[in-house]
């Protein structure tokens, strides 16, 4: 805008200097000052139009810049990446078959079992016709299993699993047993009745990193 105000400012000194040569007291002529007069009035309305539609284009462009403002600065239009930390872990009731050592990795064979207790265990037992039935004295049949707990093993499908090297042991300690289990060591674990059940916990890697024996009466 200020390069057009010098331009024209150009323009009517050039065009006056042209049209009469001005002296310290001199006084321009009618007609020259007709031409002058008209030539000032043309140019006037120009600059009166162009500063007009300046300010429009100004007015136009500031939304914009004002809406792309909002959008780099609205978090939910920015797209996020997120590292997903989350350590995904799986349950499994097994038996342990037997345990291995093989250099400085150990390793167990599971077994896998469903070991279901409540209302759950029942259904199986019954499904597999090994549930307990007796009749109260008030004529009803009822239909339990003994400790409350029933394990399935359909699939006898075995799997070396690796131990983690700081995996957790968590044994039924029974000092007077046979054989005596008097500590959470891989020693004692070797020792335990490969019928009993026990509760794997195993890393997005399907390593071991918890293995808590299940107390069975």
């Amino acid at each position: 805008m200020r390069l057009m105000n010098k331009f024209l400012t150009t323009v009517i000194l050039v065009n006056f200097s042209n049209n009469f040569k001005l002296t310290d007291h001199a006084i321009p002529p009618p007609g020259v000052r007709r031409n002058l007069n008209m030539t000032l009035r043309t140019l006037s309305s120009i600059i009166l139009t162009a500063t007009i539609l300046g300010c429009n284009s100004n007015s136009n462009h500031q939304p914009l810049n004002d809406t792309m403002k909002n959008v780099n600065d609205s978090g939910n239009l920015q797209p996020t990446l997120t590292n997903d930390t989350t350590k995904y872990t799986s349950n499994e009731y097994a038996f342990i078959v037997r345990n291995i050592q093989k250099g400085d990795s150990a390793f167990i064979d599971a077994d896998y079992i469903q070991y279901l207790t409540g209302q759950s265990a029942i259904d199986a037992a019954v499904k597999k016709h090994q549930a307990d039935t007796f009749q109260t004295e008030d004529g009803k049949i009822h239909v339990d299993v003994p400790d409350d707990y029933f394990i399935v093993n359909d699939n006898k499908k075995i799997r070396r699993l690796l131990l983690d090297k700081n995996c957790s042991i968590e044994l039924v300690i029974n000092p007077d047993g046979i054989p005596p289990i008097v500590d959470n060591s891989l020693q004692s674990l070797k020792k335990v009745d490969n019928e009993s059940p026990f509760l794997l916990t195993l890393n997005e890697k399907g390593v071991v990193i918890k293995i808590k024996e299940i107390f069975v009466p």
